[in-house]
């Protein structure tokens, strides 16, 4: 499985188009239930306080189901994240080591030299 720059984007992509999918299934959801509602308050088989009622009630029944959709969409993000880290680790190295090559007394002499390090914590403080 290939992954070119375009991925994070696509994937991004998905999640916004997923996200608002089931948007646009909850308003539907509303705008159905207060078609219904209109035509029984209409039709005298129900009070406008009835179809209030009746409409906080299905808001408040699909309010849990956008985060669950947002959290689905989050654990298939991960899922994706995870098998291109599996694929990065199984990829060969190009670059050979047998873990084998010894310092020899010539090619270190044993210090070490920080002539570019600047610590921002030294410059801040007093002794």
């Amino acid at each position: 499985m290939g992954w070119d720059a375009a991925g994070p984007v696509d994937q991004r992509g998905t999640q916004v188009s997923f996200s608002l999918s089931i948007s646009a299934i909850l308003v539907a959801a509303i705008v159905l239930a207060l078609a219904v509602g209109r035509t029984k308050v209409l039709g005298g088989a129900l009070t406008i306080g009835g179809m209030v009622a009746y409409h906080t009630y299905v808001t408040r029944i699909f309010e849990p189901i956008s985060p669950a959709m947002e959290l689905y969409a989050r654990v298939q993000s991960v899922g994706a994240s995870i098998r291109r880290v599996r694929e990065v680790l199984a990829l060969e190295p190009t670059v050979r080591d047998d873990g084998h090559r010894e310092l020899t007394a010539g090619s270190w002499n044993g210090a070490l030299s920080f002539a570019m390090y600047r610590s921002l914590s030294t410059s801040s403080c007093t002794p």
